[in-house]
């Protein structure tokens, strides 16, 4: 296995930025990990145990003020890695053993208590308008009639609900890591304040749910799964499905570009 030492021969520029961390050593092991969607990823072990770091986005964008502060108010609680060290090129965090959790009845009660912890946290900085993100990607890359309808119907629904909570935005399975200790979540790199149905349809659609387990997931998240819940939970689903149908446009058509 490399060591911060090799990397002067192989990526000399996080050599330099691994330089100034005052917990990393040159003999320290280090390797890349797979499935990092916004930055350079990397275990590395050392005199803190084994870490997690983010290097530099993948795109060469600069990192979002909001990014740091939102790892760093997640770090403070039990769902998320706590951050050890962080300037302008990394952020560091403790790595979390564990695995890819399976969808069953025991998980979708752990990942209801994330969602409800996390509706409790402390307010993350920036603010999630799924409104006006899919207007302008619906503009940009348009989607066959008989869904835009659906999506349609669903804006006029959603619009101008404006009570937010803390939320991941990006719960996908890949995100979650469950040991005997429970389920933790990564990569805050779009966390923001969002309406509170928003983490919940995500998740139900990323994970596939079916019609069962999905009135399950329901019935943990809420106190009473009430006709509006309902409701609401199916029009935010309607959204993301015609955002990742306007996205799947975006990424036919490279050269353009949705803010």
């Amino acid at each position: 296995m490399a060591t911060v030492a090799d990397l002067l021969e192989t990526n000399p520029d996080l050599h330099d930025d691994l330089r100034k961390v005052p917990f990393v050593r040159a003999s320290d092991p280090i390797e890349p990990m797979p499935g990092g969607s916004h930055f350079h990823t990397y275990k590395l072990t050392g005199e803190r145990g084994a870490c997690l770091i983010k290097h530099k986005h993948l795109e060469g964008k600069p990192r979002k003020p909001e990014h740091l502060a939102n790892s760093l108010i997640m770090g403070e609680t039990r769902l998320s890695p706590t951050v050890l060290y962080h300037d302008e090129a990394l952020i560091i965090c403790e790595f979390i053993p564990g695995q890819r959790p399976v969808v069953d009845h025991r998980m979708l009660r752990h990942m209801a208590s994330v969602i409800r912890e996390l509706r409790g946290a402390s307010p993350l900085q920036g603010r999630t308008d799924v409104v006006g993100q899919t207007r302008r990607l619906k503009k940009k890359y348009p989607i066959p009639d008989h869904l835009d309808r659906w999506v349609d119907m669903a804006i006029d629904e959603v619009e101008g609900r404006d009570t937010v909570v803390p939320s991941h935005n990006d719960l996908i399975l890949g995100n979650l890591i469950q040991n005997e200790h429970g389920i933790f979540v990564i990569d805050w790199e779009i966390s923001s304040m969002n309406v509170p149905e928003w983490d919940v349809a995500f998740f139900a659609t990323r994970a596939r749910l079916s019609p069962d387990q999905e009135d399950y997931f329901l019935s943990c998240v809420y106190d009473a799964v009430t006709r509006d819940i309902r409701f609401f939970h199916r029009m935010y689903r309607i959204l993301y499905l015609g955002k990742l149908i306007a996205r799947s446009h975006r990424r036919a058509q490279p050269d353009l570009v949705v803010s």
